[in-house]
């Protein structure tokens, strides 16, 4: 039975686009966690231009999980329907671009704060929506690859964040680390908007898989 399912499974959705897409969700996955590496890496440069002691910049780093937090619930319903699953996604990609720039065009520590949360924010949909792509999508081998891979890619793009902002402060300005990230983030939400929406609609798919 499970064969049959499988093979139906299949002739809907194509292997090749879904390695296609895995690939570019195992990078967005790596790229949001970029700032997380380049806000310790960057401490003394950030804490200079705004002046504040580390108490602040403590909060200014952990600001992040608070907006993980409500991200989180507005995830949750929207995740809910399929229809808003895409749009969703692409959204919370671009807020993400917008706010990793502003973020850096700031000296004001209140502002800072208020883009630190909305980049945590935009970064959850990303967060949860992967390993449940995976899961959907993924063959019973591929599964479990599919979610080590992803898992993976968190650590990476923090230590990425450090290697490339130990380089930006060499060479440029601590901003260039949230210019590269903008500028990773960028074409993952304009691939996003191309992308069938059926490689992308998990609800339509377990329907097809229960059937």
């Amino acid at each position: 039975m499970k064969v049959l399912i499988e093979k139906e499974f299949r002739r809907v959705y194509k292997t090749k686009p879904i390695f296609l897409l895995f690939t570019l969700i195992f990078f967005c996955n790596l790229v949001v966690n970029i700032d997380h590496g380049t806000m310790p890496a960057c401490s003394i440069e950030i804490k200079e231009k705004v002046q504040i002691q580390n108490l602040k910049f403590g909060m200014l780093g952990s600001i992040v999980y608070v907006g993980l937090t409500f991200g989180s619930i507005f995830a949750t319903g929207l995740f809910s329907k399929g229809k808003w699953i895409k749009p969703t996604l692409v959204a919370s990609l671009l807020l993400n671009v917008v706010s990793l720039l502003l973020f850096t065009e700031t000296s004001s520590f209140y502002v800072m704060v208020f883009f630190r949360a909305m980049i945590g924010f935009c970064q959850i949909f990303v967060c949860i929506f992967q390993p449940v792509w995976a899961d959907t999508f993924g063959t019973e081998k591929q599964k479990s690859i599919f979610l080590t891979l992803l898992l993976l890619a968190s650590p990476l793009g923090v230590v990425f964040g450090y290697t490339i902002t130990y380089y930006m402060i060499q060479y440029y300005t601590w901003e260039y680390s949230f210019y590269v990230q903008a500028l990773c983030l960028l074409p993952c939400a304009i691939i996003l908007i191309f992308t069938p929406t059926k490689y992308i609609d998990v609800e339509f798919a377990l329907s097809i898989k229960a059937q």
